[in-house]
């Protein structure tokens, strides 16, 4: 009996931390969204795929990756481009960490 009842603690110890189960670690995870851009303003940009519209904002040291590879700046990211969000929830709000531009702009002036 007392086997039993070790191996079920084993097996769920286990299980939980397979899980990422951890107490206390208080970060928000890392999302990732990819789509068009829609809308640009100062400080935030909207990303949209489908039917689903994303909203984040700029953070201090988020990262932009141009198309080539190289590093952008916030001022590179424009409408109608095809991009990747990579994003956490911080103080209410979805702040960017990283976006990587995988299409330049496609709209017509």
């Amino acid at each position: 009996m007392k086997s039993f009842r070790g191996l079920f603690i084993l097996t769920l110890a286990m299980t939980l931390f397979a899980n990422g189960v951890s107490a206390g670690s208080g970060k928000a995870p890392i999302k990732k969204f990819s789509g068009r851009v829609i809308d640009v303003a100062d400080g935030w940009f909207e990303v949209k795929k489908g039917r689903t519209e994303l909203t984040v904002h700029f953070a201090e040291g988020t990262a932009i990756v141009l198309p080539d590879g190289g590093e952008g700046k916030v001022a590179d990211v424009r409408l109608c481009q095809r991009v990747e969000v990579i994003y956490t929830r911080t103080d209410g709000k979805n702040a960017v960490v990283k976006v990587v531009i995988t299409k330049e702009s496609d709209c017509v002036k």
